[in-house]
């Protein structure tokens, strides 16, 4: 079975052209973002996975975005917690099977981030979500634009059993810093990862599921330069916008939690947003939820 991301990757290449005409055309991009599906396979009968209610939730939202004719997205950006237990490769399949099984009739490509859930805590490994999903960061340029989409790890290279901590690997860094090496850089900057921001007093006040303020302070110091549109977060299972500051600049940047794409342990109606971006402005033009019943 093809990872994942690598299938989304390939569909993504094949459609570069008709990306390309269409930014020439109407000079933005949109696309869908959610996150914490939680999916368990129950089981396999007849060489088919069996899904729990989580699962068939994610199953509803995916059909729920395909059919909303109010969007037209050029890609899922999926922030991690695809499966409930990284230990459990055949969750991991059932996401996969699940997840083409939809889109492929739509030729949409999905890029999902590595969740705390999808790490599998009991031998500190990110295989399984790496043989089903596929890298867990990784940067896409979007055809026709100066816009990257950059999707991040923020879990977990030393974490044993349940005493773990979310925190970025030097090789995270790495990536952000050697794009402000590059010279007369006009690119800007979508960023995806899946726990939120520290808390500070630009941010809402969450008390927990956060990064520490040293990994905040490490990922706001490794973008300071760079042209960041927005910042997508997810790991709490509610949803909001905001527009925050950093390194006293003038500019806002758009911070987003969507943490309602198919887990059942919530306190909102499962959702997720649709953004649009003007690639000549480079500025969100639209952050619309959209509330799966």
């Amino acid at each position: 079975m093809q990872p994942l991301n690598a299938w989304s990757s390939n569909i993504f290449h094949n459609k570069s052209e008709k990306i390309y005409n269409y930014v020439k055309k109407h000079h933005k991009i949109s696309f869908v973002v959610l996150g914490d599906s939680h999916l368990v396979c129950t089981g396999i009968r007849n060489n088919q996975y069996i899904i729990d209610s989580n699962g068939q939730q994610y199953e509803k939202i995916l059909k729920h975005i395909l059919k909303n004719k109010k969007i037209n997205p050029m890609f899922i950006v999926h922030g991690g917690d695809a499966v409930n237990a990284g230990d459990n490769p055949d969750s991991f399949a059932a996401f996969a099977q699940v997840t083409k099984s939809i889109l492929s009739s739509s030729n949409l490509p999905i890029f999902v981030s590595l969740g705390n859930h999808d790490y599998n805590r009991f031998d500190a490994s990110s295989q399984n979500f790496k043989s089903y999903i596929g890298a867990v960061r990784g940067i896409i340029p979007i055809p026709g634009t100066y816009i990257k989409y950059i999707y991040l790890n923020t879990h977990f290279s030393d974490a044993p059993k349940n005493d773990y901590f979310a925190k970025f690997s030097e090789s995270d860094i790495k990536l952000l810093l050697a794009e402000k090496e590059i010279l007369n850089n006009k690119y800007h900057y979508i960023i995806d990862f899946h726990t939120p921001l520290g808390n500070s007093s630009s941010f809402l006040t969450l008390n927990d599921h956060e990064l520490s303020f040293l990994e905040t302070t490490k990922f706001l110091n490794s973008i300071k330069n760079l042209n960041v549109i927005g910042i997508f977060c997810h790991h709490k299972h509610i949803s909001y916008k905001a527009k925050i500051r950093v390194h006293n600049s003038d500019d806002s940047i758009r911070y987003v939690v969507s943490g309602c794409g198919g887990n059942h342990n919530n306190n909102e109606n499962f959702s997720y947003y649709y953004i649009t971006i003007d690639t000549n402005s480079f500025k969100m033009t639209s952050c619309k939820k959209y509330i799966v019943s």
